[in-house]
C-alpha cells in the first residue's frame, strides 16, 4: 500500500508547475534530459514531467570520517580518524563534476592523509604536521568539486597493534551450516 501511495505522490509532484527551494538549499534543473541551470531559494517554474530538480543543502557541515589504520614508512601501524568541515560553494559543480560529492570528498580526504602517513616516519606523524601538510590538497579537491573545505581536524591518532581476521562469505556460510 505504501508503494502505491509513494507512486501517486510522485506523479502528483511531477504534475506541479513549480518547485520550491528553501533558503538553505540550492538546486540544478535538468530539462529534457540536459543540464539547464542552477537555482537559488524561491519558487521556480517547471514543465511537468520534463523538468527535474536536484536539490542540495548548502549549510555548513561537519562530518566525522571512519577510523582508519595506516602503516607509517617505518612499519608502525597507527589509527587515525578525521573530521571535515565544509560547505557547498557551487551547486552546479557538485552535481556535474562528481557523483556522491560528500562521500567522494570524505574518501579522498582519508586517501590523502593515509598516503601522507604511509610516506612518513612515525616520529613525523604529529597532529599539527598531518593537518598542516594535508589541508591544502584536501581543500583543493573540495574546491574542484564545488565545496569549500573550512577545517580538517584529527580526532584520534594512536599507535596500536593490528589483528585482522580474514574470512570469505562462502567460508563463513559453510561453517555456520556445519555447526547448526
Amino acid at each position: 500500500m505504501q508503494a502505491l501511495l509513494d507512486f501517486l505522490l510522485g506523479i502528483w509532484r511531477d504534475l506541479l508547475f513549480f518547485k520550491i527551494i528553501a533558503p538553505w538549499e540550492r538546486g540544478v534543473r535538468v530539462r529534457f534530459g540536459k543540464y539547464y541551470r542552477g537555482f537559488g531559494p524561491g519558487v521556480h517554474f517547471k514543465i511537468p514531467f520534463f523538468d527535474t530538480f536536484h536539490i542540495v543543502n548548502v549549510r555548513r557541515q561537519t562530518v566525522d570520517l571512519e577510523d582508519q589504520t595506516v602503516e607509517t614508512r617505518d612499519g608502525i601501524p597507527v589509527l587515525i580518524s578525521l573530521s571535515l568541515q565544509y560547505e557547498i560553494r557551487n551547486v552546479e559543480s557538485v552535481f556535474v563534476k562528481v557523483q556522491d560529492f560528500d562521500v567522494s570528498l570524505l574518501t579522498e580526504a582519508m586517501n590523502i592523509v593515509a598516503a601522507w602517513i604511509n610516506t612518513h616516519l612515525y616520529a613525523e606523524c604529529t597532529i599539527e604536521r598531518i593537518i598542516g601538510d594535508n589541508y591544502e590538497p584536501i581543500r583543493k579537491i573540495g574546491f574542484e568539486w564545488g565545496c569549500t573545505v573550512l577545517r580538517v581536524s584529527v580526532n584520534n591518532l594512536a599507535r596500536h597493534r593490528v589483528y585482522r581476521f580474514v574470512t570469505s562469505a562462502a567460508t563463513a556460510g559453510y561453517y555456520n551450516q556445519k555447526t547448526t
